[in-house]
């Protein structure tokens, strides 16, 4: 059973709910891939097996996206220590959403994604794409982009793998995985991981309540 939503974050929910309240209706009007955003609850996609669905179906819970593509190797570069991620923790949705590549479309992006799960006997659901006949959103300034959703809200936003990479925090390791990142993000908001699984370097992190990991 998930633990009771502190008041902070029921404030959250109530605000998604409704989208009643200004400061994070600003957030996300501005930019729904940045920290404390809510992300546009109409904003609809479609997933590798053709399903179209609307992404208000995160307004509870926990959810990890990814933006990028086969084009961009940060994006490829990332995607061992996320599907990692994945394994160890499976109560966590993890979706990749297609980016276009410069002077390309999504839907190339999309294709290229699909094939390369079939070959690798990746799940294709896992893979999305925005409605073209649905409600636009700005898309990430940068690839790699990662947003892990709480409730709807944005708790953390990578922008890029030095966002992660370069941040040694006065830490032993030469650089933060992206796994690392997000656990420990989780970790702070309760998210429903497998704590035997967690990186020692996520449980530090989060221990420390550091300002890119643990909102205070």
């Amino acid at each position: 059973m998930s633990p009771a939503p502190s008041l902070s974050r029921r404030a959250a929910l109530a605000a998604v709910a409704a989208l009643g309240i200004a400061p994070l209706q600003a957030a996300a009007s501005a930019d729904p891939w940045s920290r404390g955003a809510v992300f546009p609850p109409d904003l609809r996609l479609i997933d590798g097996e053709g399903r179209r669905f609307a992404a208000a179906i995160w307004a509870r819970g926990v959810v990890v996206l990814r933006v990028g593509g086969l084009w961009c190797p940060p994006c490829v570069a990332e995607r061992p220590s996320a599907e990692a991620f994945a394994a160890a923790h499976p109560a966590v949705p993890v979706f990749l959403i297609a980016a276009a590549a410069p002077g390309r479309t999504v839907d190339h992006a999309f294709e290229q994604e699909l094939a390369d799960a079939r070959r690798r006997g990746r799940p294709l659901a896992g893979i999305l794409r925005r409605d073209p006949d649905g409600p636009r959103a700005p898309p990430p300034s940068v690839v790699p982009h990662t947003l892990v959703l709480r409730d709807g809200v944005a708790i953390e936003s990578l922008s890029g793998r030095q966002s992660y990479e370069g941040r040694r925090e006065s830490m032993s390791e030469a650089a933060l995985s992206w796994r690392a990142y997000v656990e420990a993000a989780l970790i702070c908001a309760g998210g429903p991981l497998v704590r035997r699984a967690v990186l020692p370097e996520a449980e530090r992190l989060a221990a420390r309540r550091a300002a890119d990991a643990c909102r205070t």
